[in-house]
């Protein structure tokens, strides 16, 4: 069966979590990121870049594990940067 077609709300979900990974990741390059994770460095470039909209959950584990983040957290940040006032309504930012 084939897989749905991507919403445009997945899109902004995909450059979201591009920026906050970009954020959290700091003054640390891309590639020293990416090896230490395990992840392809082009992989994660196409992340950062918001390029991928659905990445797969074990890439954004290892990356966000490598940055000392959860996934909880990073999935928070995304939620709060795609929709702030639906967040903050259901408690998850202040």
């Amino acid at each position: 069966m084939p897989r749905p077609a991507l919403t445009e709300q997945d899109h902004q979900k995909g450059r979201a979590l591009g920026l906050v990974l970009v954020q959290a990741r700091g003054a640390r390059s891309c590639d020293s990121v990416a090896r230490a994770s395990g992840v392809v460095v082009d992989t994660l470039r196409a992340i950062e870049r918001g390029s991928v909209a659905s990445p797969g959950v074990f890439v954004v584990s290892a990356v966000a594990r490598e940055l000392g983040l959860s996934v909880d957290q990073v999935l928070a940040d995304v939620a709060y940067r795609v929709d702030p006032d639906q967040t903050r309504m259901s408690g998850h930012r202040s």
